[in-house]
């Protein structure tokens, strides 16, 4: 049915040092009529079917030459229990950085960590992490090749309904990827990746190989065609074909094509699915 929401927040940044910044924040949301309303017509509870207070603090620590950025967050969803609300507590953080261990040499990682616990029915809804440790070598005597290599893990627990939490799923990710640059305006690199994943005592495997091939046609604009083999439960193989725009040396954003059903998301899980493929579009930084 209809419903009608009531918020009022307010929110503060402190300016602790030079790159170090504190939030504290304030929420409270009512909920007036909706599906939880016994009996139509108007209201006599005055403070509403529903209501959420939540509070949050977070901080930034962005001048260090290592740890790139830091963000941690504590939310408290605290629903009227007259009304079957429940509380909820919630964890976020947010964290990356790097390390040069030479010119050439470089190691990354990336900690990224939520979780919400219902502690009315004293369970875990959902949680999901990601944790991510690479390398990036760039020879400086080679500058026409490059390698990255990183692996990942990652948990994934989504809520399932009101009253049961589903399970988590665990996944384990690594790959390296070499690219050449050739003289003839044409990069190639090739990439290799395998994927392990858990899940209600089940465990699966995936191996991904692809090939790619990018002619720099103008100044400002790269071609690209992409092969790719997946050996998994579902056996996927085709190809995919990219139009991209330099808008720096170090920033292109694409266009293209995916003609199978195999995806990699942002967090570097590789995906299968009916409609997995079909048009994307694509930005990609280098430093």
């Amino acid at each position: 049915g209809g419903m009608n929401r009531a918020i009022m927040g307010l929110g503060k940044r402190f300016q602790i040092a030079p790159g170090l910044t504190i939030d504290a924040g304030y929420e409270r949301q009512q909920t007036f009529a909706g599906a939880l309303l016994p009996v139509a017509g108007p209201l006599s509870n005055s403070q509403g079917v529903t209501s959420r207070d939540a509070v949050s603090v977070a901080a930034e620590i962005l001048r260090s030459d290592r740890v790139k950025v830091t963000r941690q967050e504590v939310r408290l969803d605290q629903g009227d229990p007259t009304q079957n609300g429940v509380r909820k507590l919630q964890f976020l953080s947010l964290n990356q950085g790097q390390i040069g261990l030479t010119r050439e040499l470089a190691l990354f990682g990336r900690a990224n960590w939520s979780k919400t616990t219902d502690q009315t029915r004293d369970q875990t809804e959902a949680e999901a992490l990601e944790t991510t440790l690479g390398f990036a070598l760039r020879p400086l005597a080679h500058n026409w090749f490059n390698v990255i290599g990183k692996a990942t893990y990652l948990v994934e627990q989504r809520p399932l309904t009101d009253v049961a939490a589903s399970a988590a799923v665990r996944k384990t990710i690594v790959g390296l990827e070499p690219v050449f640059e050739t003289p003839w305006r044409v990069a190639l690199s090739t990439k290799a990746a395998w994927k392990r994943q858990r899940e209600s005592g089940v465990t699966s495997d995936l191996v991904l190989l692809a090939g790619r091939a990018t002619w720099h046609a103008l100044p400002l604009l790269d071609l690209t065609a992409e092969y790719r083999f997946v050996q998994a439960l579902n056996p996927d193989q085709g190809v995919l074909a990219e139009a991209a725009w330099v808008l720096q040396k170090t920033l292109r954003l694409g266009a293209g094509y995916n003609f199978t059903r195999t995806i990699e998301t942002w967090t570097g899980d590789i995906q299968q699915g009916k409609n997995a493929g079909g048009f994307y579009l694509r930005l990609t930084g280098m430093y």
